[in-house]
């Protein structure tokens, strides 16, 4: 019987994203809801995640196999405690459900986004988003360095 072995979400800091860019254009352009994202972002308040989504599945008699989906740009409220980013990992990484469905039925596997979702999902924080949150934790900058303001 071809079964389900482990769903992972593993989420990084992606500071590489180019939804950082687009967001602070959008601000400046009068967008307040950006304008309060990219504000918690320069305050270390707020992270931009990439979420890689692994579902591992028996392939055959002896055989695992992986299928993956990722998500970059991601918004997430910064915590001291990383439990409450796992959540909001968690929560994020069940949209990618309806896609990995369709990557399953492609290897013969009939499972629902929805049977998905009621599976257990293990949330990794990757050692870098840890530290990130740490330095947070401590009083230091978060991700940028700190933005100049231009009044006097």
């Amino acid at each position: 019987m071809r079964t389900i072995r482990a769903i992972t979400c593993r989420a990084d800091l992606d500071t590489s994203a180019p939804e950082i860019g687009q967001a602070r254009e959008y601000a400046e352009a009068g967008d307040l809801s950006w304008q309060q994202w990219i504000d918690e972002y320069d305050s270390g308040r707020a992270f931009v995640l990439q979420l890689v989504v692994t579902i591992a599945f028996d392939e055959g008699e002896d055989e695992v196999n992986e299928i993956s989906a990722l998500n970059r740009g991601v918004w997430v409220e910064a915590s001291q405690h990383p439990p409450v980013i796992a959540r909001q990992v968690q929560d994020v990484a069940a949209k990618e459900f309806n896609h990995l469905s369709a990557q399953l039925r492609g290897h013969g596997m009939d499972v629902t986004a929805a049977q998905l979702a009621e599976m257990h999902t293990r949330i990794e924080l990757s050692p870098e988003l840890l530290r990130a949150l740490a330095e947070t934790r401590s009083g230091a900058r978060g991700l940028l360095p700190e933005v100049e303001s231009s009044g006097g």
